[in-house]
């Protein structure tokens, strides 16, 4: 005599329903929220997941009217160029 609680078909949709809750909670609203959470940014990401989100930060409209262009990209990522000596830190006592 069988003693099974659910049936196979029931598995099978609890296996699928907690994938999708799982990639629900852990899809790109919580990898954004642990990328822009100050104590963490994005510390210990896999650098393509990393990537994957900076490029959906960067590409994500402000708002109904603002248009998504490549400067929003240059304004979030200085470059080195965008450095001088006196804007960088005091390093002094730690030589």
């Amino acid at each position: 005599m069988s003693s099974n609680i659910i049936t196979r078909q029931e598995f099978e949709y609890l296996v699928v329903l907690t994938q999708r809750r799982f990639q629900f909670m852990y899809g790109v609203a919580h990898g954004l929220s642990y990328l822009l959470d100050p104590r963490h940014i994005g510390d210990r990401l896999h650098a393509d997941s990393r990537s994957s989100l900076e490029e959906v930060l960067i590409n994500s409209p402000i708002d109904d009217v603002t248009p998504i262009d490549d400067g929003r990209k240059e304004k979030l990522y200085p470059t080195n160029d965008d450095y001088t000596s006196e804007n960088d830190f005091d390093h002094a006592g730690l030589d």
